[in-house]
């Protein structure tokens, strides 16, 4: 049950961010997000409380300047340190320039 709430809360502040995306230079970010909104069921419930702790500061910021770009670097560090074995995370993860966890 917990996970499951943990996931609905990141996929909602996902989901803030991604319509406050609105110019072509943010084309990667909303991708991004696309993909991991797609991945946080997978993630653990600890990866999942981190996830809305780094989540907070970039959709307040977000939210106040728009037009300032978003930096997702601390969800790629996040995502590449957990032991979640999925070939979605995995190329993206590797695609982003990450080497996935090998738990």
């Amino acid at each position: 049950m917990e996970q499951s709430q943990l996931a609905n809360r990141v996929k909602n502040k996902l989901q803030l961010l991604l319509r406050g995306l609105q110019n072509a230079e943010e084309v990667d970010s909303f991708n991004d997000l696309l993909i991991i909104n797609r991945i946080v069921p997978k993630l653990p419930s600890d990866c999942l409380r981190d996830m809305i702790r780094l989540l907070r500061p970039i959709t307040d910021e977000t939210l106040e300047t728009p037009s300032k770009n978003m930096n997702l670097t601390p969800l790629f560090r996040l995502l590449a340190n957990t032991p979640v074995h999925d070939p979605l995370l995995n190329d993206f993860l590797s695609s982003s320039g990450y080497q996935p966890c090998q738990a």
